[in-house]
């Protein structure tokens, strides 16, 4: 199944639990990893978990758990289905 790169990432961050522009694989162009971030981080999905000098380390919110969650329930249906 083929999925949008920010839905992508919301699953990198549930599986490694952080992430930052560095350890991100999804996006080429530092401007499209930010536009994701703006993009999550306005609708509530993910929140700053901390910072390390300039390096900003993101977690998924509540919100952004429960979405994966979901998402990985349709998936599932979608894919016995």
């Amino acid at each position: 199944m083929k999925l949008h790169p920010r839905i992508k990432l919301l699953f990198w961050i549930k599986e490694k639990g952080e992430v930052t522009r560095k350890t991100q694989p999804y996006f080429v162009s530092t401007i499209g990893y930010y536009l994701a971030l703006k993009y999550l981080r306005d609708k509530g999905l993910i929140e700053l978990s901390r910072t390390d000098g300039n390096v900003k380390y993101w977690k998924l919110s509540k919100k952004g758990e429960n979405l994966v969650r979901l998402l990985k329930k349709v998936m599932e249906v979608l894919n016995d289905g």
